[in-house]
């Protein structure tokens, strides 16, 4: 999103929405992809949604109160953490494969 707010001048809010936009396609050909295999477990999906249905508000909620400054540090803090932790799993499994 950074890239596109550089590169195409959009803001931060229109730059997001054009990132959701442009991954719809690929969530919904990826979904059917596992489905066609069976890798799909729609209970589990059914619950997570419903979840996911009542909570959005509060996320909003939480969202509109921070910074858009603040929500992008938080938003590099959580994707440095998911690139560590698939950095220790690959280097767990390296080790573990010799």
């Amino acid at each position: 999103m950074p890239c596109v707010q550089l590169l195409l001048g959009m803001g931060d809010l229109m730059a997001r929405g054009t990132a959701l936009l442009v991954t719809l396609p690929t969530v919904i050909s990826g979904s059917i992809a596992n489905a066609r295999y069976h890798y799909t477990h729609f209970t589990e999906g059914i619950i997570i949604g419903i979840f996911a249905t009542f909570t959005v508000n509060l996320g909003a909620i939480i969202v509109r109160s921070i910074s858009p400054f603040i929500c992008n540090i938080l938003f590099c803090i959580f994707l440095f953490s998911v690139c560590l932790q698939m950095i220790l799993k690959t280097g767990i499994l390296a080790k573990n494969k010799r």
